[in-house]
């Protein structure tokens, strides 16, 4: 995620080869031809092997990855952000990542399927599953003639789709851009962050009680920002700069969520994030308004109450954690 401003999150299809490429000195790649290195794949990490490498039309290095054990179709252009190299030490954030998301046990071809939205219902762990392609029965469709909607499989009409547009308040636009010059400064946010994630949707959730407006709809959007937020951390919220700081923090707190974690500012980022996360959600037109009101309410109350949810400092960056960063 090098800029709020870009949308880097995306990777270029494996299907496009036709990008126009220039040579380029070898000082700008950080991964070569033909070496084994660790990608990214939504919030697991996976052995790969780089078997092309170019530079993108945004003037950026792209490495076309092949994932060990998987069929060449899955073959794609990623950028730096969601590459590791191979190291024991990335090795082992990747099993526990793998432990973390219910995902040791699992045939990789399921996870990608599932990570896709092939899948549907459960993640496993007991917590609501709002991501794309599955959503809460009572944030789904509404109920069908005849009967209820819950346990029928959803209807496959990809021909319309709600719009989750969310407005920021311009001081929280304001934030999210003086964020990614503290970062681009060298800068971190200190972790574990207080008031966490977590902390901050919990206390909304208790303002909303107290004037007798919290309902049950209300609790499964909240839970469902919680297992957003845990998912795509890793993979869709941090600056590069930032994955060293994820790593020694996995190692810490290997059995906390992410959620527990970090704070506003990662949290704002998400926002950022949701709409395009959102759009393979099936819920229908009065259910995207529901979410849409809730989202923007939300961050109008986390705009009241910024001075109490995010950091005034960040920390310097430390010489020998800025050399490792260098060497990854």
């Amino acid at each position: 995620m090098d800029s709020l401003l870009d949308d880097t999150s995306s990777t270029a299809s494996s299907a496009v080869t036709a990008t126009t490429t220039w040579p380029a000195s070898d000082t700008v790649f950080h991964y070569g031809v033909k070496e084994k290195a660790l990608c990214y794949e939504k919030v697991q990490i996976y052995e790969a092997k780089i078997h092309e490498r170019r530079i993108g039309t945004d003037g950026t290095p792209e490495y076309l990855v092949h994932y060990h054990g998987w069929n060449s179709k899955y073959d794609e252009w990623v950028k730096d952000e969601r590459l590791l190299k191979d190291t024991p030490e990335n090795r082992e954030l990747a099993e526990q990542l793998r432990i973390q998301h219910g995902g040791a046990g699992r045939q990789r071809t399921s996870q990608l399927q599932a990570r896709r939205g092939d899948g549907s219902g459960s993640n496993g762990s007991g917590i609501v599953d709002l991501s794309p392609g599955a959503v809460p029965d009572r944030l789904s469709s509404k109920k069908e003639k005849g009967g209820s909607s819950r346990g029928k499989k959803a209807v496959d009409d990809t021909s319309f789709q709600p719009a989750i547009a969310i407005e920021f308040p311009a001081l929280l636009k304001a934030r999210l851009v003086d964020d990614w010059a503290r970062i681009g400064n060298h800068q971190l946010v200190p972790l574990p962050c207080a008031p966490s994630v977590v902390d901050i949707l919990r206390r909304y959730q208790e303002d909303l009680t107290a004037i007798g407006a919290f309902t049950e709809v209300d609790a499964e959007i909240l839970q469902s920002l919680i297992t957003y937020f845990d998912r795509a951390l890793g993979s869709l919220l941090l600056y590069r700069f930032e994955r060293l700081q994820y790593q020694m923090l996995l190692r810490h707190f290997a059995k906390r969520p992410v959620s527990e974690l970090y704070g506003g500012e990662h949290l704002l980022r998400l926002f950022v994030e949701l709409p395009r996360l959102m759009t393979l959600s099936k819920v229908d037109e009065d259910t995207a308004d529901l979410i849409n009101k809730r989202f923007h309410d939300f961050l109008r109350w986390f705009d009241r109450h910024q001075a109490q949810l995010l950091l005034p400092e960040y920390e310097n960056a430390t010489s020998s954690y800025m050399n490792v960063c260098k060497s990854q």
